[in-house]
């Protein structure tokens, strides 16, 4: 189990991990589509560089919005973009793009920063769905001096529930 601390220092929440986990593709946008959906890359058809994600497979963002919830996105890697339908059954999507890949990309920090504006924005009554995609992952690894220098962030650190 991890726990998350906000940029005031307040625990976010309690967060589920997962011990025992595959994914169903190597790479990005058929691998989200099969989260999205619940679907194999075979089923979705989104499997090579120039696929959409169908508009008639039914994404989570669909079925919680549906069910009451307030849904919103916010990504920094093109490949789960609105040009390939990732985007659908948001209320809210924003794709903070990506400069030329040589080039500076949209950092967790800025995504960090979106999904906090959209969060102090949002404070609604109803249950939310909040998907947040970032593209560090793929960069070589910098300290996360945003949070050192108190710009905000999250911070999560695992705990143990074995004993």
């Amino acid at each position: 189990m991890r726990i998350c601390v906000t940029r005031n220092r307040e625990v976010l929440d309690l967060v589920e991990s997962f011990t025992d986990s595959h994914a169903q593709t190597s790479w990005t946008r058929p691998a989200v589509a099969s989260i999205f959906t619940g679907l194999l890359p075979q089923q979705h058809g989104t499997v090579d560089k120039k696929d959409v994600m169908p508009e008639s497979a039914t994404t989570i963002a669909e079925l919680l919005t549906g069910a009451g919830y307030e849904s919103a996105a916010i990504v920094s890697n093109g490949n789960v973009s609105q040009v390939y339908g990732f985007s659908q059954g948001f209320s809210y999507y924003k794709y903070l793009q990506e400069i030329e890949i040589s080039e500076q990309v949209v950092r967790s920090d800025d995504v960090n920063q979106a999904m906090f504006s959209w969060l102090d924005e949002f404070r609604g009554t109803e249950p939310f769905f909040l998907y947040v995609h970032t593209v560090d992952p793929h960069l070589p690894y910098a300290p996360l001096w945003f949070l050192i220098s108190g710009r905000g962030g999250v911070l999560c650190s695992t705990l143990s529930t074995r004993r």
